[in-house]
């Protein structure tokens, strides 16, 4: 299940949490963070400390959004539509179709 650490904003996947809807010394949970590693056992609760984050479904296919293949996918046609023909910054250009991207995908998202 994807949550959100209210603190961090991280999103994380929870595997097990035990605890109530209220605070207590006994709340723990473990979840896989955004970078993969294992957190077990945190001193969290469930409830408090973080919020549900619904994941997106393609309509007509009924798949989950990967919104990082897309990122890049959409990073990649900015490249290809921008490309210039002139000696060029690689770096500005670069920030430049990642901005395009990620606001493409903000635009999608609201």
């Amino acid at each position: 299940m994807k949550a959100k650490i209210r603190m961090t904003g991280e999103v994380v996947d929870i595997i097990t949490y035990s605890g109530h809807t209220y605070r207590s010394d006994i709340d723990v949970v473990s979840y896989i963070d955004s970078k993969g590693n294992e957190c077990v056992d945190m001193k969290m609760n469930r409830f408090w400390d973080f919020e549900d984050v619904e994941e997106c479904y393609l309509s007509t296919r009924g798949r989950i959004i990967d919104w990082e293949e897309r990122r890049f996918e959409l990073i990649k046609a900015a490249m290809q539509g921008n490309l210039p023909t002139s000696a060029f910054d690689k770096e500005t250009f670069c920030k430049y179709c990642i901005s395009i991207a990620d606001e493409m995908i903000t635009q999608l998202n609201s």
